[in-house]
């Protein structure tokens, strides 16, 4: 019998169409990868390598916010994790007990979507003992965001007269969504974007058509093999404008020019210069983004 992948419409999405999983299929250098008695799908480590089920090419359309629902145990202990998701934004999910624990985030596709990286895969990273995997749930999602008096924010955004705040949620449910993303082509690991070669993240902040002042892009690299991080900005058109820089471990504030403003909105992009990807299917990136604000004080 197949692994049981199994088709879920979940009833808390509005107007949601579910995705058709094909069963899982084993990669395993180890040949470590494989189905349990009881029909679920598990992966088991020796403490040092990486295994996972994963899925063929799914049908995932570029830029779709997704939600993905599953269940999973492990062998407890604190060494290691089992991993989950689609192989461009995987969420670690920690040390887990033997019991079932049930999983549920978001994702949004990266703008440009094919065969080699449409997947989704479950396994374990330098995991001590099996992580088991089963109810896996595929669906296309519509955010609601919080609205009042005709302005919408979403998770991470905070409007306080006139100060507008977005600190991205990277760490939470949300993993590599926020109203203000508008496309990316980069990976995502948890709780931080992994950025490699041609890899970029492009925010545009808006506020109920309100025009913004002043403002200043917050952003902090926490982990460094290679590369820069180049902050661009722009109010119009796609003439970007460097804005900073960041070669190292750290944080950086950059300034949106003065002389752009005032402006209903003003699109920030996060791209990787001379960053090469660094080389296995748990490639850790040649940098990656921790942290990402954006505040602004606005008209009105």
């Amino acid at each position: 019998a197949p692994a049981r992948v199994m088709l879920l419409l979940l009833a808390a999405l509005a107007r949601a169409e579910t995705v058709a999983l094909p069963s899982a299929t084993a990669w395993s250098p180890e040949g470590t990868a494989w189905r349990p008695a009881d029909g679920a799908f598990a992966a088991a480590g020796n403490g040092d390598d990486t295994t996972f089920w994963r899925t063929p090419p799914l049908p995932l359309v570029p830029g779709r916010l997704y939600a993905l629902a599953f269940r999973a145990r492990g062998p407890g202990g604190a060494r290691g994790t089992p991993v989950s998701g689609p192989v461009f934004r995987n969420r670690d999910l920690g040390a887990l007990g033997t019991a079932w624990t049930e999983f549920r985030s978001v994702f949004v596709a990266p703008r440009a979507v094919g065969p080699a990286n449409s997947w989704l895969r479950f396994g374990q990273w330098h995991l001590s003992g099996t992580a088991v995997f089963d109810g896996v749930a595929l669906a296309s999602a519509v955010p609601v965001y919080a609205e009042r008096d005709g302005v919408e924010l979403g998770a991470g955004e905070r409007l306080s007269g006139t100060v507008y705040a977005f600190e991205a949620p990277l760490g939470g449910e949300s993993l590599n969504h926020a109203r203000p993303l508008a496309s990316h082509a980069c990976g995502f690991n948890s709780s931080r974007w992994v950025f490699g070669a041609g890899a970029d993240v492009v925010y545009r902040h808006e506020v109920a058509g309100r025009r913004q002042t002043a403002a200043v892009v917050m952003v902090s690299v926490t982990y460094r093999e290679g590369g820069t991080l180049l902050v661009e900005a722009c109010t119009s058109g796609t003439a970007w404008t460097e804005i900073g820089r960041l070669a190292a471990v750290g944080r950086a504030a950059c300034v949106i020019p003065r002389s752009w403003l005032p402006a209903a909105a003003v699109r920030v992009r996060l791209r990787a210069l001379d960053a090469k990807a660094l080389g296995t299917r748990s490639d850790p990136g040649a940098f990656q983004v921790g942290a990402y604000a954006y505040h602004a004080a606005i008209l009105g």
